[in-house]
């Protein structure tokens, strides 16, 4: 299958290939490199699968839509720890921000 790039240069890919599998073809192989991709307008992760004729974006810790996409996954996984050692807690709100993440919760009280 045919993927095209933000370059408008085409890339051929097996088929079942994740983005996950462009960014390693592309050599894209660390974190700061590749941490979601932008397929067809929409952002993914990198284990979303591509179709053929997809338009894609990798994107990276650097890129202000990769930073975003890892802040928000972090809040997500944040929310998750916190509600496996409490489980009463209420998760409120937990954005990404211009610096990172955070996650607010209700009925938590966390002490030492």
């Amino acid at each position: 299958m045919k993927i095209k790039l933000k370059d408008h240069s085409v890339i051929d890919m097996a088929e079942g290939s994740t983005a996950k599998d462009l960014a390693d073809k592309l050599h894209l192989t660390g974190p700061s490199q590749a941490v979601a991709a932008n397929i067809n307008g929409q952002n993914k992760d990198l284990s979303h699968s591509l179709k053929d004729g997809d338009n894609v974006v990798l994107w990276n810790f650097e890129d202000p839509e990769g930073k975003e996409v890892f802040w928000h996954t972090s809040a997500h996984v944040l929310a998750q720890a916190i509600l496996r050692l409490w489980p009463e807690a209420k998760p409120t709100i937990g954005p990404p921000i211009d610096e990172g993440f955070y996650y607010d919760f209700a009925k938590l009280k966390v002490s030492y």
